[in-house]
């Protein structure tokens, strides 16, 4: 009965990260406006195919992802900057973020009031959670004002 139980859980867990990751999929774009279509389009592609090794914990898929969600990636995917910041968040808990991913954490998250700073912190706990099947223990960097 207990590994009944343990099996139904694991697999529940599996599902609902899974579908959580879906459900926080961002919002592709057009290319019809862009000046550089075949480039969005490019992009869409590589940002269709990064959003599920970033979610299963390849680290330059996640700061693909980043970066898109806070550039736009040329017109492919929306701006989000809170999605961002929760991703540069995730980034530099790892075990193989450097200066560069600290300096992207800050140009990310210091765009946001402290609520949504907040918010974005307790979300990227969660998903480093799912993502890496621990807690984020890492210290962020300090967001100078």
């Amino acid at each position: 009965m207990i590994r009944y139980v343990m099996t139904l859980a694991i697999l529940l867990i599996g599902l609902s990260a899974q579908a959580f990751a879906e459900n926080q999929r961002p919002k592709m774009l057009s290319c019809t406006q862009s000046q550089d279509r075949p480039y969005c389009e490019k992009q869409k592609a590589n940002f269709s195919a990064a959003w599920p090794k970033a979610n299963g914990g390849d680290y330059m898929s996640q700061r693909g992802v980043a970066f898109c969600l806070f550039s736009g990636c040329s017109g492919a995917v929306e701006v989000d900057l809170k999605a961002a910041c929760i991703w540069q968040i995730v980034i530099v808990g790892t075990e193989k973020a450097d200066s560069t991913d600290a300096a992207n954490f800050r140009q990310a998250c210091r765009r946001l009031d402290a609520a949504d700073l907040s918010d974005a912190e307790a979300q990227a706990r969660i998903s480093y959670g799912r993502i890496f099947k621990r807690l984020l223990t890492k210290k962020l960097p300090l967001i100078p004002a």
